[in-house]
């Protein structure tokens, strides 16, 4: 089945042992994040027993469900308490951690609740609590068993719900971004057991939740990705030949799940919108988010139709020019039922699909798309003018850019770049608002750092000029040095690429960077493209190997000469295998 190229996503529940908050440049964030752990851990009773709370101990012996749901009311979000959640990990390393394989699957539901709200994004906490049985590296060792254990056990006999009971806990595993293969490949199993395929017999929306399912498994993991396209594949002939039941909810989560995983099934996509979608479309029943979700989900897919993006696109500017109408007349404005964030994305999706130029005699794409992208401008750049001069006055007329959600903010970016457009004013508020999704946002399931990249990029471009050294981007390379983990490796090398090409970039902090680009398993990923991508960093930095520290971790080598020829290495390495790489073959027939 064709699909659309696409980065694998990094998964939430992982922390390297060190992070490089320690390092001199981010010493302030360190003592920060040392205060806020010193007042964490006094929301523990210590001094009663080794896991410091009398408690815990009482719920877990009621059972693991009890136990999760006391430390979530106990000590709150994971990510805000990491040092009071440690007890609760001690458990694992415990004989208590024998009652996991005991429970019952809707014990094993209620405590997945749990740790799903409270963001429990450990890495060494989900093999253990699964498994059992966790790598001698990590610090928690669990006893034989896990969760995978007591799955395993059901009898026979208790399965006439154990496909839904399966569906939800693997949809925990898939909203907590854990990828643990175990999970998954339990409920592969039962979806393809012998004898009973139960693809073709799952009503619509339980056929959409299992493709919500393996849709965020196979973008995650490279090892269920395999898996999760063969679960495509057999939903494509289950859609096809039956297609009763999806109505325009269902169609647009089942759209959804093609574009996250990259699913290019051509047969679905007309069949969803010949039957449901467009119809929906040119009655009116779909606009606004709905409307510019299917734009997006297009536009990931790399699927043109251009009857949906004209009917949108003309809907856009109709609603336009009735509101400047209104505002002229002095009378009562329209509702808008497109937000700047839904033209960002519809705007997004058009330029990846070339609807950007070209105009025809059935539509002038190029002089539509030019407007779109001028509204989308004056909207937020009407906001930006209304903060500078009066907030009050701002945040009571519209909020078209503290609404945008990092998709959105990144899709406008881009928008702007591409067509260079932009004032420092509307950039840095742009930039300003990014930063305080990284900073506040909770969501694990789509990080703001997913967008970070894509973002960056597109203020790169935004006029007037290249440089943009007015843009205070301290604080984000502070948040790099702590979050790296958290990004593709690729990623990360680009963020750092378009800082130093708006010269907002702080030389310590790329210096800060060197040990961590050399690291062996770290190097040995890097493709053609990383490796220039990071000469072109340092070149256009200035930094030379004589202006890169030594590190103390590596007292035997000069970090300056070893980093540029290691990277020099890896290049070559690389241009080998790819200039003997067997051709790739394509099967026809």
């Amino acid at each position: 089945a064709p699909r659309v190229a696409m980065r694998r996503k990094v998964p939430v529940a992982s922390r390297p042992p060190t992070s490089y908050a320690s390092r001199p440049f981010a010493s302030e964030a360190a003592k920060e994040e040392e205060v806020e752990e010193d007042i964490d851990g006094e929301l523990q009773v210590t001094g009663v027993d080794e896991y410091g709370d009398p408690g815990l101990l009482e719920a877990v012996a009621k059972g693991w469900d009890e136990a999760a749901y006391y430390a979530f009311e106990r000590y709150g979000s994971y990510p805000e308490n990491t040092k009071g959640w440690q007890g609760f990990f001690k458990l694992l390393d415990s004989s208590h951690a024998r009652a996991l394989e005991t429970m019952d699957p809707e014990q094993i539901i209620s405590m997945l609740v749990s740790l799903v709200d409270a963001k429990v994004t450990s890495a060494s906490f989900w093999p253990a609590l699964t498994n059992g049985t966790v790598d001698d590296v990590v610090a928690l060792r669990a006893a034989r068993g896990g969760i995978v254990q007591a799955l395993k056990s059901v009898r026979r006999d208790d399965r006439r719900n154990w496909l839904a009971e399966l569906l939800v806990i693997a949809d925990h595993y898939a909203r907590i971004r854990s990828w643990e293969p175990t999970i998954f490949e339990l409920l592969n199993r039962e979806v393809r057991r012998p004898g009973f395929e139960a693809i073709p017999v799952l009503p619509p929306t339980t056929l959409n939740m299992l493709l919500d399912i393996w849709s965020k498994a196979g973008a995650g993991s490279q090892r269920l990705s395999r898996k999760a396209t063969f679960i495509f594949n057999d939903a494509e002939d289950r859609i096809i030949e039956d297609f009763e039941g999806f109505d325009v909810p269902e169609c647009l989560k089942l759209l959804n799940s093609l574009a996250r995983f990259r699913a290019v099934k051509v047969p679905i996509l007309q069949r969803l919108g010949r039957e449901v979608l467009h119809p929906a479309l040119e009655r009116g029943e779909l606009h606004g988010e709905s409307a510019a979700m299917i734009c997006r989900n297009y536009g990931l897919l790399g699927y043109r139709h251009d009857t949906t993006f004209k009917i949108v696109a003309e809907k856009i500017i109709e609603e336009n020019n009735n509101y400047q109408n209104a505002r002229l007349l002095g009378i009562d404005l329209p509702e808008r039922k497109y937000t700047a964030a839904d033209i960002a994305l519809v705007c997004r999706a058009m330029l990846e699909l070339k609807m950007w130029k070209n105009s025809t005699s059935w539509f002038s794409w190029g002089d539509r798309y030019t407007e779109l992208v001028t509204i989308l401008f004056r909207r937020v750049d009407s906001e930006v003018q209304a903060r500078q001069h009066d907030p009050e006055v701002a945040a009571r007329t519209g909020a078209d850019l503290t609404s945008m959600s990092p998709e959105a903010l990144a899709a406008s970016a881009v928008v702007f770049g591409r067509a260079r457009r932009g004032t420092p004013m509307m950039y840095k508020a742009m930039f300003n608002q990014f930063m305080d999704h990284l900073q506040t946002s909770k969501n694990i399931e789509d990080p703001p750092q997913e967008f970070l990249e894509q973002f960056l990029y597109g203020i790169a471009l935004m006029g007037p000029t290249k440089e943009k050294k007015d843009i205070e981007a301290f604080w984000l390379q502070q948040w790099m040095c702590n979050n790296l983990h958290t990004l593709d490796l690729g990623d990360g090398i680009l963020i750092n690429k378009h800082l130093t090409s708006m010269r907002c970039h702080d030389d310590e902090y790329l210096q800060i960077l060197v040990p961590y680009y050399v690291e062996e398993d770290r190097l040995a990923t890097m493709t053609k493209d990383d490796v220039q991508n990071i000469t072109h960093i340092y070149n256009r930095a200035g930094i030379r190997e004589g202006d890169i520290p030594d590190s103390p971790d590596m007292p035997d080598k000069v970090l300056g000469k070893h980093f540029f020829w290691a990277l020099g290495r890896q290049f070559q390495k690389r241009h080998i295998e790819d200039k003997f790489a067997r051709p790739r073959l394509a099967r026809l027939g």
